[in-house]
């Protein structure tokens, strides 16, 4: 129903798209609000403009859309279980969001907004975070060795996270 299908400045509001496919389609200035997308298939689906606010997405292997993907946001939204690898999404934004269990490897997230989310079991790693926003956040784990931290914005006391791979103790 929703595969190879375009939408462009389509608002989505309070459905339910879990375990829908979306291969290759494309959304364009689209808004999803209080929709559940636990689940779907975006192989090949191109994002551009698109706004999740108050979105529930289990199970979404990001890895697999369009490499002309931009201009994400998603604002008090629940990633879980989610897969966000080899990418480039710079200026995505990701604020008062909870990212949970969830896998983000060698993503250029350059000037992204993740402030005010909450981490919880989600590794970080290979990852371009220059210039960076994550005032606010918790529970974030990213090796600095391992990612470009470059002029990022990190608040007290949860900065201290970078220390980890360290194994030092903080007095």
């Amino acid at each position: 129903m929703y595969k190879e299908k375009e939408f462009i400045r389509k608002n989505f509001k309070d459905n339910d798209f879990s375990n829908k496919n979306f291969e290759d389609s494309s959304f364009m200035n689209c808004i999803f609000e209080n929709c559940n997308l636990s689940n779907i298939n975006i192989i090949g689906t191109k994002f551009q403009n698109v706004v999740f606010k108050n979105c529930k997405l289990l199970g979404v292997d990001f890895s697999q859309i369009s490499k002309f993907s931009n201009n994400l946001k998603f604002r008090s939204s629940l990633l879980e279980l989610c897969i966000l690898s080899n990418l480039e999404l710079p200026k995505t934004e990701f604020t008062n969001c909870q990212i949970l269990d969830s896998d983000i490897f060698r993503v250029n997230f350059t000037e992204s907004n993740f402030e005010n989310s909450i981490f919880t079991e989600t590794q970080i790693d290979e990852c371009n975070l220059e210039k960076c926003n994550f005032k606010n956040a918790k529970n974030y784990r990213i090796n600095p060795i391992n990612n470009k931290i470059k002029k990022a914005k990190f608040s007290m006391p949860d900065v201290l996270t970078l220390l980890d791979k360290f194994h030092i103790e903080i007095e």
